[in-house]
């Protein structure tokens, strides 16, 4: 796989996420070049298991 320097796989901006009136996070940018993160998210610990 070839990139160029400024190349992204993933790009966000303005992100917001609330749990009910509470905002946890209120606007963030997230921006990640290629081979360089990876994680998996899953709501409980034998779902996270499986990723």
């Amino acid at each position: 796989m070839t990139t160029t320097k400024n190349e992204l796989a993933v790009e966000a901006t303005g992100l917001v996420k609330t749990f009910g009136n509470v905002r946890a996070v209120d606007g963030i940018d997230l921006r990640v070049h290629p081979g360089k993160f990876s994680a998996c998210s899953a709501p409980t610990a034998p779902a996270r298991q499986r990723c």
